[in-house]
Parts: structure tokens; C-alpha cells; sequence
């Protein structure tokens, strides 16, 4: 009994999916308790939590949570997460934030945005759902090839230097803009030259007080009226208004994002515009936040910031 009264509390805002070792260990050193509404108004009972996107963790929800000591979350943006205030109380996070050695080994995100490119391009969901609808009509569905076309990657990072892989694979010819990039990769070049002469743009940049707004109105209108825009960013990389008016008076070909603009897990009214556009139009696709949303990626990233986790805890028992 006195084991397991030694044991920390970690309240599992989602779904815990790691291997049976990891969990075995996991369980030597927590009571782990579901997201029920019965258990998440206790938290201040709690010591660790496991959160993805599905929460908001800010100041109010660390103020109620007074013995919070760790924040497991397998994602790269802690955007959803109060980083001040969590460290004002003291409170260590355990996330995939700058874990660029680790990373290197997850593709999913850069893999999805090439699904996004080819979805939008060979317009897959339009003709999909004509064929599910009895309409079997391959004129109206017509796309465009890969080959020969000019991609430009904005941030030639982990995600960017993958899509530039798979790009050559395609035989397009790449671009790409990277301020922080000293490699030997050939194709950097001004953020103006690649929106004006990109046929398909990717957007694959952090988010920060840099980069909220990138896109806007003014740079809309550089980016050629035939060219795609990609967005697995986050949402806020685009002004949405401006980027509504770009699609409604057809300024551009179209556009693809993992993402649309909400407020506290409700979209808000510029979102309810572009979904109604996207419902109206066929070259508009919104999927919600599915870039790292694989078996695979999903198994692999839990393993390893649980893992950090136990080490940090094995580390503590040690001292």
C-alpha cells in the first residue's frame, strides 16, 4: 500500500498509445486516471497530464491545477499550452519542441502535404464524391501534372527538406525560402521572387510573432492567379480574411490547409465563411489537423516524450 501511496497522479487528457514495456513502466510511477468529466474537475489533485490539441492549457486551467509538476504532449507547437505560466509554477513539459534529431525520422506531415497537393491538383474529393453520388464524369474532373512544375517551399526545415525530396521525385523544379538556411541545397531565394514564380507553394514555418500574418493581402497578390497554395502550418500563417477575398474573386487557383481558424475549439466566423466557400467551390480543402495523424507517427512520438518522462523521473529517484 505504501508503493503505491508513493505513486505520482497523471490525469491522460487522451488516449495513451505506447508499447507494453513503456506503459508497464509508466505504471510503476503513475496512477493514471482517464479524461472523464469526473476526473478532469480534479485537478488539483494531479501531477502530470498527457495533452495533444484537444485542450486548452492556460493560465486559468494551470491556476486550478496547483500540484501540477510535468506536461507530456507529442506535438512541435506548444501553442495550446501556457509555456509562461507553466514555468512561473515550476511545471516541466515534455514535448517533440526542438527535438530536431528525433524528428528527423517522422515524415508524416511532409508525406500528407504532398496528399494535399495531389488531392488539389487532380481535384480526388470532388470527383470521389461525384462517383459516390452516381455521377460518373471524368471531363469535369480534368487536373494538372507534377511534372515540370515550380514548387516553392516557405521554410526549409525538416517538413521543407523532405517535400523537397519527394518533389524531385515528381521531376518539379523547387524553390525555396529559408532566412536561417546555410546548406548547400540549391533553389534559396527571396520570399517575393518564389510567390511570384511558384506554381504550387507550401507553407512549412514555425509559428511566431515572425511568421502570424506571413501571407496576407499584399502577398497574395504576388502569387500568380494560376498557382496552389498549401498550408500544414498552423492556421494563423495566413490572414484568413484576406485569404477568403483571394478565393472568392478567384485570385488564386486554390488552397489546401490541416487547419481552420478557431477560438477556444469553436471556429470562428471568418472560418464559417471559408467552409461555406469550400462547400461551393472545387478547388478548396480543409482537413482537421491530420498532418502527424498516423499509426506510425502517433506511436512513435508518445513513445518518446513518456520515455523523457521516465528517464526525468529515474533521474529524481537517483539524486
Amino acid at each position: 500500500m505504501q508503493e503505491r501511496f508513493q505513486k505520482k497522479k497523471l490525469l491522460a487528457l487522451e488516449k495513451i498509445n505506447i508499447s507494453k514495456k513503456l506503459y508497464f513502466e509508466l505504471r510503476k510511477r503513475f496512477i493514471i486516471y482517464d479524461n472523464s468529466k469526473n476526473n478532469i474537475k480534479k485537478l488539483s489533485q494531479y501531477d502530470a497530464i498527457y495533452t495533444k490539441f484537444n485542450y486548452n492549457i492556460n493560465k486559468r486551467f494551470l491556476l486550478k491545477a496547483k500540484n501540477l509538476k510535468y506536461i507530456i504532449s507529442n506535438v512541435t507547437g506548444l501553442d495550446s499550452i501556457d509555456t509562461i505560466q507553466a514555468k512561473k509554477h515550476g511545471i516541466k513539459i515534455f514535448s517533440l519542441k526542438n527535438k530536431k534529431k528525433f524528428l528527423r525520422s517522422i515524415t508524416a506531415t511532409s508525406e500528407f502535404t504532398f496528399g494535399l497537393i495531389l488531392s488539389l491538383l487532380r481535384k480526388i474529393p470532388y470527383a470521389h464524391n461525384s462517383v459516390i453520388n452516381k455521377i460518373y464524369d471524368r471531363y469535369s474532373y480534368v487536373g494538372n501534372n507534377l511534372k515540370d512544375k515550380t514548387l516553392g517551399i516557405i521554410g526549409f526545415g525538416r517538413n521543407g527538406k523532405l517535400i523537397y525530396k519527394y518533389a524531385k521525385s515528381f521531376s518539379m523544379k523547387v524553390i525555396f525560402v529559408d532566412k536561417n538556411y546555410k546548406g548547400n541545397v540549391k533553389g534559396k531565394v527571396s520570399l517575393n521572387y518564389l510567390l511570384k514564380n511558384s506554381d504550387i507553394i507550401t507553407l512549412n514555418v514555425d509559428l511566431n510573432k515572425s511568421t502570424i500574418h506571413l501571407i496576407d493581402n499584399k502577398k497574395l497578390k504576388l502569387i500568380n492567379k494560376n498557382a496552389f497554395l498549401i498550408n500544414t502550418s498552423r492556421c494563423e500563417i495566413v490572414n484568413q480574411k484576406d485569404l477568403f477575398e483571394a478565393l472568392r474573386k478567384e485570385k488564386i487557383a486554390g488552397f489546401a490547409s490541416d487547419f481552420l481558424e478557431q477560438k477556444n475549439f469553436i471556429y470562428t466566423t471568418i472560418s464559417k465563411k471559408l467552409i461555406r466557400l469550400a462547400k461551393s467551390k472545387k478547388n478548396v480543402i480543409f482537413t482537421p489537423h491530420l498532418g502527424g495523424a498516423t499509426y506510425e507517427s502517433m506511436f512513435q512520438t508518445e513513445e518518446f516524450v513518456f520515455k523523457q518522462l521516465i528517464l526525468y523521473e529515474k533521474k529524481i529517484v537517483h539524486k
